[in-house]
């Protein structure tokens, strides 16, 4: 068996492609390979005299004009001929490749439709769609995340931040979702873009970190999600209690109802003789505001 590169090999006799069955690896035959001029081109896909192929047979494409669009990044598996444009294997459902370009980021399009990885947009205009990060983009008429749409979103005042966030004249934004409560006059990003704040709150993603001062926050460790201020040390939007753990609501469903517990989870690994040192002054405190 002799290696062709990315995924295919061949014998003697038959041309295979090395991929993943129920029962683990496997070289299956690339059916109608014709032997003598099967090349790979890049990515998984070849071709021969008749056919192109992505792993197996690419059912239409057109040998002569077939091409590979970007080589690497989020569209390194596009493609198209004369008649198509394809998706590793699949067209694109009503992609027109005299006009098909590569966007930004996960976003392609022609001149009648967007896509966002393989997925038209539904709605979208395509003569004012504009990509703003790897998931905002938005139109003359409606701002999107990941291919779909903000329904609240006023796409005229739409801005991107930073990282997940963005904000128009209306709300703030973390993804899909809306940051509840938050001012969007005074909103800002902190660090990397886990974080942001307000006058009245600080925010993990969406969620507002419930008691923390906006004054003394600090972030200790964005991809460990620690933070800290005068009061609390924080883990997501959660208070570390002086035990290292946090309390996460979780539920379950039991007898087709939701039930809802409260479950404690170790995030911090606490040294025993700082814990009873805050206990101790703790108790101090208590005793000399009793004495008051």
């Amino acid at each position: 068996m002799k290696e062709l590169g990315n995924g295919y090999l061949k014998d003697d006799n038959n041309i295979y492609f090395h991929t993943w069955t129920e029962k683990g690896y496997k070289d299956k035959i690339v059916k109608e390979a014709d032997y003598e001029t099967f090349t790979v081109i890049k990515w998984l896909y070849a071709k021969d005299k008749n056919n192109v192929y992505y792993a197996q047979k690419i059912k239409g494409a057109d040998v002569s004009t077939f091409e590979i669009l970007e080589e690497s990044g989020e569209k390194a598996s596009i493609a198209k001929d004369k008649n198509h444009v394809y998706w590793h294997s699949i067209k694109l459902k009503g992609a027109n490749p005299a006009t098909f370009q590569l966007l930004e980021s996960a976003n392609t399009g022609d001149k009648n439709n967007i896509y966002y990885w393989r997925t038209p947009i539904e709605n979208a205009d395509a003569d004012s769609f504009e990509v703003l990060s790897s998931g905002y983009t938005k139109d003359k008429n409606h701002v999107y995340f990941t291919g779909q749409i903000l329904k609240e979103a006023d796409s005229q005042t739409f801005v991107y931040l930073k990282n997940l966030y963005a904000k128009d004249k209306y709300h703030v934004y973390s993804g899909k979702e809306l940051v509840k409560g938050a001012d969007k006059d005074t909103f800002q990003v902190l660090g990397t873009g886990y974080y942001a704040k307000d006058k009245n709150a600080i925010y993990k993603d969406a969620n507002k970190i419930s008691h923390a001062d906006t004054e003394t926050f600090k972030i200790i460790n964005e991809e460990m999600s620690m933070s800290k201020d005068k009061y609390h040390d924080y883990w997501q939007d959660k208070i570390i209690n002086s035990d290292g753990t946090v309390e996460l609501e979780c539920y379950e469903i039991v007898n087709g109802k939701k039930v809802t517990r409260i479950e404690k989870e170790l995030v911090v690994e606490r040294n025993f003789f700082i814990i009873i040192y805050k206990e101790i002054v703790s108790m101090i405190r208590n005793r000399k505001n009793k004495l008051k």
